[in-house]
């Protein structure tokens, strides 16, 4: 049995558009490279397990192997003891920045999202968090506002003194455990569709979700400037994920997966 939470071939996105013209023809033999590796790896499984509905369906695409679905989980458990701060007016995001479509999210959003936050918003913090962080950040987005914090290790407590989630996020695939986390944590979320991919949320309900930086800052703007009303979503965002990414629905969905395969 094999877990795939994403798939390689598709995730060069982040980077392939930063190379020049004359790399395309590179960029498309890398590209077939990973899928044909792909293809081998998952061709000798038993079951391919992805963690959403999209990926199931790519992976089917390549594969004569069954592919099952059994989503992200988080211990929502843990995550019921925090109540976000709106009054920090700090935006939070955490990732894993020696992943190409993290990286891509953070310069976007300092390069173009939060200067707009910042013209109506002028005492919004970024709080910056998670492993690998390029250490030229500081000097290339010197603002004081942006708290380059790094690895943090207690999430909790980060995200009980923060206000709302921003996942800006225009690469990747799966479902995303930040996110998930920030939504257990009943954090405001605004997000592009791709930081909500592999998750069955209700725009305008669950979470405030726009696709360009304007519309990213507006939604921003919103859940800073009116708290009242970000904190209904912030709860329905919790709901949804004890609803349907609790620990005990992953492992659900797991144990029905084994229980499925033939004996050896």
């Amino acid at each position: 049995m094999l877990t795939v939470h994403n798939l390689e071939s598709a995730l060069g996105a982040a980077t392939y558009d930063r190379f020049p013209a004359w790399l395309n023809l590179f960029v498309r033999y890398d590209q077939w490279r990973a899928r044909r590796w792909e293809q081998k790896v998952f061709n000798q499984a038993s079951r391919v397990i992805a963690v959403a509905p999209a990926d199931a369906q790519a992976i089917g695409a390549i594969t004569s192997s069954p592919v099952d679905i059994v989503v992200n989980g988080v211990d929502c458990r843990a995550f019921s003891q925090v109540q976000a701060a709106p009054s920090s007016h700090r935006l939070l995001f955490v990732g894993n920045y020696e992943y190409a479509p993290n990286v891509d999210a953070i310069e976007w959003a300092l390069d173009e999202i939060l200067p707009k936050v910042w013209a109506r918003c002028p005492d919004a913090r970024m709080s910056v968090c998670g492993f690998g962080m390029p250490a030229s950040w500081r000097t290339r987005w010197p603002d004081p506002r942006i708290e380059w914090q790094g690895f943090v290790p207690d999430l909790l407590a980060l995200q009980s003194s923060s206000s709302v989630f921003l996942a800006p996020l225009r690469h990747g695939g799966g479902s995303k455990l930040k996110v998930l986390e920030a939504l257990a944590a009943g954090l405001p979320l605004a997000s592009t569709a791709q930081g909500v991919s592999g998750l069955d949320l209700v725009e305008g309900l669950d979470y405030l979700g726009e696709q360009t930086a304007t519309a990213l800052a507006d939604a921003v703007v919103r859940l800073l400037q009116f708290p009242e009303a970000a904190a209904p979503m912030g709860e329905a965002g919790r709901a949804y994920v004890r609803r349907a990414h609790d620990w005990s629905v992953a492992a659900s969905q797991l144990e029905q997966v084994y229980a499925s395969l033939a004996p050896v």
